[in-house]
């Protein structure tokens, strides 16, 4: 599927945003780690992934590529 420019620039946008806001998480993480501190349910919930941009941009993208394929496949 072709896209147009500004389509990829947002793209782009948003995953740069959710690979930063990743990093943060990651750092968060190592913080918890070391203090030993396993109250944060973004850190230790068994769906973590969902609480965090990075996951939540993956599932959206995952799921406009699914939606993609069963259009045009």
């Amino acid at each position: 599927m072709i896209k147009k420019t500004t389509e990829i620039d947002a793209i782009l946008l948003n995953l740069n945003k959710a690979i930063d806001a990743h990093y943060q998480w990651l750092v968060s993480m190592f913080h918890s780690v070391v203090a030993r501190d396993a109250s944060k349910p973004e850190i230790t919930d068994n769906h973590s992934y969902g609480l965090c941009q990075f996951g939540r941009w993956i599932d959206h993208l995952g799921h406009s590529i699914t939606m993609n394929y069963l259009t045009f496949g």
